[in-house]
């Protein structure tokens, strides 16, 4: 269990693929419950040793900010397996989702959009998180789910091995907003660069993702249009090098107001090539 970190006074324990958590020293049976919340299935405690266990319970991994919180258990079938399962009364908000193998993840869950629920998959409203990274950054996930993040291309990966919708909604520098949105979309694994599908456009903005259909992922330390990541900044499925890349530099109009590499939609405008982009949101569900 070298994978997992000591959380307060516990000390963690594999049993047949379950999560236990023995909670040392409770004074109390009541305690001992109050100690089961969250993700907590059952609970056990020894009135002579005083000792709780807690069964299920979610504790933390230090892969990286996203993928902070997994539980690996029997149970995780409990939890929906993707956003079109959570509880439509819910609240927009990050919510436990179980991908595959019993791994549960950290999602956002948009509850509210038009014909949600949807996945977050990207997200970007200020400059506070730099999009300027590597291929393992891309691979896990980086930022903050409340705020600016990319989900990670594992995560996206795994989502879209179901038929899947893609939503993308922008505002530009100017502060006008438009959306395009794809009948079929899908990120391949690894082994295949992450390769983009995608097809099946309607919107009010230009389809310049069709450009990027069928290209692998690239970053500035890995792909064959690396250069392209380098000059244009961000990870992105380029190909000689862009029509669109929404993880390009943000526009901050005091400190930056366009250029080469920021976030951009070819096509935004009909009269304007290539314009900046102040905001922009990926967002994803099952076409079922």
């Amino acid at each position: 269990m070298s994978s997992f970190k000591r959380v307060f006074n516990v000390s963690l324990t594999d049993y047949n693929g379950d999560i236990l958590v023995v909670h040392e020293k409770i004074v109390s049976p009541i305690k001992c419950a109050s100690e089961c919340e969250n993700h907590c299935l059952a609970i056990a405690y020894d009135p002579q040793t005083r000792e709780c266990i807690t069964y299920g319970r979610e504790i933390s991994t230090g892969d990286s900010p996203l993928s902070a919180r997994k539980v690996y258990s029997k149970r995780a079938h409990l939890y929906p397996s993707d956003c079109s399962e959570v509880n439509p009364i819910s609240n927009s908000g990050v919510n436990n989702i179980n991908l595959a193998n019993g791994l549960l993840y950290n999602i956002f869950c948009d509850m509210d959009n038009e014909g949600g629920p949807w996945t977050v998959i990207q997200n970007r409203q200020d400059e506070q998180v730099s999009f300027a990274r590597n291929w393992t950054d891309y691979k896990t996930g980086f930022g903050d789910l409340d705020r600016n993040f990319w989900l990670g291309l594992d995560i996206i990966h795994l989502l879209t091995r179901k038929p899947s919708i893609l939503r993308i909604e922008l505002v530009s520098r100017d502060g006008d907003a438009g959306y395009a949105q794809y009948s079929a979309f899908s990120v391949a694994d690894e082994s295949d660069g992450y390769r983009l599908s995608i097809s099946g456009f309607t919107g009010d903005v230009s389809n310049a993702m069709e450009y990027h259909n069928g290209r692998p992922f690239v970053t500035n330390d890995k792909g064959d249009q690396h250069e392209c990541a380098k000059s244009f900044t961000g990870g992105w499925w380029f190909f000689n090098c862009l029509q669109c890349n929404l993880n390009g530099r943000h526009v901050d109009d005091i400190h930056f107001r366009g250029g080469v590499s920021a976030m951009k939609w070819n096509g935004f405008y009909y009269y304007q090539d290539y314009a900046p982009m102040l905001k922009s949101r990926m967002l994803l569900k099952p076409s079922r």
